[in-house]
């Protein structure tokens, strides 16, 4: 048994352009009120190009209830922000009980303590890209704090989207130019994207939640900070199942990510 702590439409006429639209089909919910429990299962996907890196993949299971009120971002799509797309920020943790996920012919049994709420665990991309679903089974009652009730469900793994731009210099590598960075894949496939732009050494990334049509331009503003340096652009298709069970809002999602490495100028 593995044990696991708690775990544009873009407005063109006379005037200024409306902000693009932000879309709500994020993996961890993107406003909260105080006292929301709120349950994350997640099979994540990175791919790369074999000379930028090797695939990563990873499971993440999460319970908890919000400190506060909050909403992530600003007007728009995007948004700056030191927080990843899950409930290590603003969530203090909950008991969840077990949870079994079938993968392939296995199961892996994850018990939610309490104790914290954790992050990913790594996985290997073989066994999870093989199975192409994680089946999930809750349990209810099996502590006296477990808040998690009885369900089932499955997460199909997303299609990891191909980007056409931006265009790269060599494979898995891309220049920055000036203005928006504009973005394009094969879109249609998803829910959402997940768009994150983060200084390859680690810091504040940019963030965005856009619907999954295959084009968005990354307003250049937000990325004045990173064209100096290189930078990690993560595109990641979403794809999201929301039901509540017993109180809490469970979200089961799969989040399928390319990245492309953002050389400075």
């Amino acid at each position: 048994m593995r044990r696991w702590a708690g775990m544009l439409v873009l407005a063109l006429g006379c005037g200024d352009a409306e902000p693009d639209a932000l879309d709500e089909d994020t993996v961890a919910p993107l406003a909260r009120s105080a006292g929301d429990q709120v349950a994350l299962v997640v099979a994540d996907r990175v791919g790369r190009d074999p000379l930028v890196g090797e695939p990563e993949c990873a499971l993440t299971v999460q319970v908890g209830e919000a400190t506060a009120s909050g909403a992530a971002g600003g007007e728009g799509a995007c948004w700056t922000t030191d927080a990843p797309f899950d409930l290590r920020d603003g969530y203090a943790p909950l008991d969840g009980g077990t949870l079994d996920l079938r993968i392939g012919s296995s199961v892996d049994r994850i018990t939610v303590d309490g104790s914290a709420v954790a992050g990913p665990l790594a996985y290997e991309c073989a066994r999870l890209e093989s199975a192409a679903s994680v089946g999930v089974v809750s349990v209810a009652g099996e502590s006296p704090n477990d808040v998690l009730g009885a369900f089932e469900g499955d997460i199909p793994l997303m299609a990891i989207p191909t980007l056409s731009a931006p265009v790269e210099n060599s494979p898995g590598y891309a220049r920055w130019g000036t203005g928006d960075l504009a973005l394009t894949w094969n879109g249609g496939l998803g829910d959402a994207v997940e768009v994150v732009v983060a200084p390859e050494a680690g810091g504040t990334a940019v963030r965005c939640s856009v619907a999954d049509d295959g084009s968005f331009d990354v307003p250049g503003e937000l990325l004045e900070g990173l064209r100096s340096e290189r930078a990690i652009l993560r595109v990641a298709r979403v794809g999201l199942e929301r039901r509540t069970v017993d109180g809490v809002q469970v979200r089961l999602a799969s989040r399928s990510a390319t990245e492309r490495v953002m050389l400075p100028f």
